[in-house]
């Protein structure tokens, strides 16, 4: 994870680099550093990581199947040798999974394992958002009680994860892929009920059409969010040591979108559609990129990993 001159080292959950920190290794990356199959969501000064695939006979996908890194009592340790850094002071720590998972398992069931993947999820204030590939609808952890609530008998109605853009979060809806925004409010009335989960889902619209961003985007500050997307020249090539074939130069085009102010958009929910009932982007720009590591060459794969 490679960050800028002059800035404070980044923290990477895997190998580092140069200018990377060190953070201990979840259950699902130890010997191997990879967290491709592992969803990572942030809560103030804590990490939490869930398996996206749960195993139920081997590693890396053994349980634990989630868990918690909490980062607010570490500090950054330089390296001996100047080599990067690490942190101390924090590990990462078992917390319960959710309670739709399949646990007790007869040994019949294990001719036939359930496959579970997670297919969604959101933070929302001090609530984890949850939703699987099965008929489970959606579960709300409690960073604070550290409990799972079943919230709502369907699933989040968007792909991925949704992220924080204003008032609303940006997410890829699940009916045409098309971005759209969401207003996600969580409450409860006490400690002795489940919390309420509302969902409202605002259209994103450019120029009176919805947007496409792909698979990878991100959002920025200031009311900004981008895409991605990738291609290889397949003309040009290197053989590596393994005698695989991985393309020297990349194709990158990047969209950048200005959306108009969100703040109207916390209006209550039944005076929203007087007020504004989509998100609109007021400008758009595109700029591409051209690649090239004569060198190594890319890696499809590692591209494939950055559009999940």
């Amino acid at each position: 994870m490679a960050q800028c001159d002059g800035g404070p080292p980044a923290i990477g959950l895997g190998a580092p680099d140069q200018g990377a920190v060190k953070a201990p290794l979840s259950h699902w990356a130890q010997g191997e550093e990879d967290l491709s199959n592992t969803t990572l969501m942030a809560a103030g000064d804590k990490v939490y990581a869930m398996s996206k695939s749960p195993s139920w006979i081997a590693d890396p996908d053994f349980p634990p199947w989630f868990e918690l890194l909490d980062l607010s009592q570490s500090k950054v340790v330089a390296a001996a040798a100047g080599r990067g850094y690490h942190l101390e002071g924090c590990s990462w720590i078992k917390l319960p999974h959710p309670p739709c998972f399949p646990w007790k398992l007869r040994p019949i069931d294990y001719t036939l394992l359930p496959v579970v993947i997670v297919m969604s999820y959101v933070v929302v204030d001090a609530y984890i958002l949850v939703s699987f590939n099965q008929p489970w609808g959606t579960y709300a952890f409690d960073t604070n009680s550290i409990k799972w609530h079943k919230v709502d008998d369907k699933r989040l109605p968007f792909t991925g994860c949704a992220a924080p853009h204003g008032s609303v979060f940006l997410g890829l809806s699940k009916d045409n892929g098309s971005i759209n925004a969401y207003r996600i409010n969580v409450t409860t009335s006490d400690k002795n009920h489940d919390p309420c989960l509302s969902i409202t889902v605002l259209p994103v619209k450019y120029m009176e059409h919805e947007v496409d961003a792909g698979s990878c985007f991100f959002s920025l500050e200031d009311g900004l969010f981008c895409s991605l997307s990738f291609s290889f020249d397949s003309s040009s090539v290197i053989c590596s040591k393994n005698l695989d074939f991985f393309p020297t130069k990349a194709h990158v085009d990047l969209r950048t979108y200005q959306t108009e102010n969100t703040s109207p958009l916390e209006a209550p929910d039944e005076t929203l559609p007087a007020v504004k009932p989509e998100v609109t982007v007021c400008s758009q720009w595109e700029q591409a990129f051209k690649i090239s590591c004569s060198s190594h060459g890319f890696s499809p794969f590692a591209f494939a990993v950055l559009s999940i």
